[in-house]
């Protein structure tokens, strides 16, 4: 049993009954709830609805009791009959205002500790049992109390897309005082980009207006937009107790912007009243940005936190650019290169990332053109009516490692299984002795991480071999690729 004698300086509103919790569910003790009021002296009164089965717990309003207009709760106690073993309470709680002047005629004074007792009583193993602990109450002066959320309209945004967020202030219904010239304020993560003009009221009291608004880009030289709307000077207002103001905008996730959470606070910056309380939830801080404006970096401000989960968007592009003796630029499929026989050819090959997920261990594999020859991962024929010789040793950056393999149709597993007539390749990272017997390529970005648009370029000589047709003939190159996301550590399907 749990007993609360109720100090003089509280005036009990509601009682709430609690819920027991354990397994298996439903072998509890009924719960009895009694009280005691001023007119009844020591006499213990039962709370309608006794017992209560500890199924769910609820709140019972003081006025339902019929007490009289100067008769008032000074006790509550619950009676758990026997808790089962492993069993737990859950909610036992009461609601109560501070008074103004105790019940005794003295009143109650900014600065007063008012200490609430409870005791639990109950039988173990070792006999009858006791304990009594406090609570303690620091009396303030009547201030407003300040409710801020922020709201996201989806958790989860793909890069180039729109993210709405609301921003709601609530002067809360414990607060005694209006709350006078409230300032929100709102500084974007740098992956947020505000969306012009899409700023508006949601919600307001009646009457009030709407605030100012101003928009500070690259504030303070942090590369990030801020947001202020304030009510004060012509749009002053004060927030009546209960009373919120709401406003949303649009951000714009820019195309490309990095997979991951990304964090965005709104805050309240600046208010016109000496003292504020935040309600449960609102975080407390330090302006360290200076988000009013007032130079004022160790002045607390009060926020609260919407995240956004940026997709993932794993995507490898790569480009073969070809530029032919006779070329003055370099050009790349549908479009063909120009060199004459023994001439030679400059190949330069592309990798990047195209997505917003970092790839690492990227795999490109190169089959020189030969008549008869097909695709690396298609496997329809390319059409190849000439022989092109590699020149010279590939120019790969660091972290790439280059193989060269006198096979012109490798096994090649990682990009295409089974492909018919394969052979191994025997892959070396030394060319042949005479390069031109070089006829595949194949590139190992090991412990390589490719950033979202990141680009790695690799490029080799070609030479058209002396008696090659001159009637316009071509010999078409093509590449395999493929990379492993760092999200998930899955491997993209090879193009």
């Amino acid at each position: 049993m749990v007993a609360d004698f109720i100090p003089d300086t509280l005036d009990i509103t509601a009682i709430r009954v609690p819920k027991l919790v354990g397994t298996p569910a439903g072998v509890n003790d009924p719960i009895s709830v009694y009280y005691q009021t001023a007119s009844g002296g020591a006499a213990w009164q039962a709370l309608p609805g006794n017992p209560y089965d500890g199924v769910n717990s609820s709140w019972v309003n003081v006025s339902v009791l019929g007490l009289g207009a100067a008769d008032y709760i000074t006790a509550v106690k619950w009676d758990f009959g026997t808790i089962p073993v492993g069993y737990q309470e859950r909610d036992m709680e009461l609601q109560s205002t501070v008074l103004t002047v105790d019940r005794n005629g003295n009143p109650v004074l900014a600065g007063d500790v008012i200490v609430n007792d409870a005791t639990v009583n109950y039988t173990d193993f070792n006999g009858a049992q006791s304990q009594t602990k406090a609570s303690s109450l620091l009396i303030k002066t009547p201030r407003p109390v300040a409710d801020l959320d922020k709201t996201a309209s989806s958790g989860n945004v793909n890069d180039g897309g729109l993210v709405t967020f609301k921003i709601k202030l609530l002067n809360h219904s414990l607060a005694a005082r209006d709350l006078t010239d409230p300032v929100l304020a709102d500084l974007l993560d740098g992956k947020f980009a505000y969306v012009p003009g899409s700023w508006q009221v949601v919600n307001k009291p009646a009457g009030a207006p709407d605030p100012l608004f101003e928009l500070i880009e690259d504030y303070q030289g942090s590369g990030q937009q801020l947001l202020r709307w304030s009510w004060t000077g012509a749009s002053a207002y004060d927030l009546g107790i209960n009373e919120s103001v709401e406003v949303s905008f649009q951000v714009e996730v820019p195309f490309g912007t990095i997979f991951g959470t990304i964090n965005n606070d709104a805050y309240l910056v600046d208010w016109g009243n000496a003292e504020l309380d935040p309600y449960n939830g609102v975080s407390t801080r330090n302006d360290a940005n200076d988000l009013d404006s007032d130079s004022d970096a160790a002045e607390t401000i009060y926020s609260n936190r919407a995240n956004t989960y940026v997709n993932g968007r794993a995507s490898m592009d790569s480009i073969k650019w070809v530029k032919g003796q006779l070329d003055s630029a370099e050009s790349r499929f549908p479009d063909s290169g120009e060199t004459v026989p023994g001439g030679l050819a400059d190949y330069r090959l592309v990798v990047e990332n195209s997505g917003n997920v970092p790839i690492e261990d990227a795999r490109v594999l190169d089959i020189l053109p030969i008549v008869g020859d097909t695709g690396v991962v298609d496997l329809s024929p390319r059409d190849t009516q000439w022989v092109a010789a590699l020149a010279g040793p590939v120019t790969a950056p660091a972290g790439v490692t280059v193989y060269y393999s006198r096979e012109v149709n490798p096994q090649r597993t990682e990009f295409k299984a089974n492909v018919p007539g394969a052979t191994d390749p025997s892959w070396s990272t030394t060319p042949p002795a005479t390069i031109t017997e070089a006829r595949s390529l194949y590139f190992a970005f090991d412990g390589v991480t490719i950033q979202p648009g990141e680009l790695f370029e690799l490029s080799w000589p070609m030479r058209a071999p002396v008696g090659t047709p001159t009637d316009g003939r071509i010999a078409w190159n093509s590449f395999g690729y493929f990379g492993t996301r760092v999200d998930t550590g899955s491997t993209l399907l090879a193009s």
